[in-house]
């Protein structure tokens, strides 16, 4: 005959088996891994933030027509510049392409005929807008676009032939 635990017995074997491998588990989960190590390195981080200027946009210098030059002609034209945020940089205008031309006296040309002209930095055109020295505009950028205003001034002078009478000047931004 085969025995049967009974109920109140079996109750308490569950019991004490449930209540001793929740012990074990727990006591595993506590303790730490046998073996276990640990090793650190160190990771570099770096930014580097580079100077730059850009030339935005550069106006037309255009005097308009004219019958003579019995009277001054002045206009503007305006130079846009963005250079990040604490970088020097100088803005400068060479002579233009006109043949004998200086910064002081820029020469428009048309076949062999000429017209001089010159460019300044502010509207009274007392000082020359030209390269290098006090001709130079010098600046420290700001990260937003900054207008530099190119003061043109024909002055009177011998009215040449008819004709459309262009120059090329060039823009430099050094930083």
């Amino acid at each position: 005959m085969k025995m049967q635990p009974s109920r109140a017995g079996f109750c308490r074997l569950l019991r004490n088996a449930t209540t001793a491998t929740v012990f074990t588990f727990a006591a595993m989960a506590a303790a730490p891994a046998a073996n276990a190590t640990t090793t650190t390195a160190n990771m570099s981080v770096q930014l580097i933030l580079a100077s730059s200027c850009i030339i935005g946009s550069v106006g037309s210098m255009d005097f308009g027509s004219s019958i003579d030059l019995a009277t001054a002609l002045s206009t503007t034209a305006n130079i846009l510049v963005t250079c990040t945020s604490g970088t020097p940089y100088t803005v400068e205008l060479n002579a233009g392409g006109g043949s004998g031309a200086t910064t002081a006296v820029r020469k428009m040309t048309s076949g062999g005929n000429t017209v001089n002209y010159s460019i300044y930095k502010e509207v009274a055109h007392t000082n020359v807008f030209g390269t290098g020295g006090t001709e130079k505009v010098s600046a420290t950028g700001n990260a937003s676009a900054q207008t530099y205003t190119a003061y043109g001034l024909v002055p009177i002078q011998a009215t040449p032939p008819i004709g459309t009478y262009t120059d090329t000047v060039t823009v430099t931004v050094t930083y």
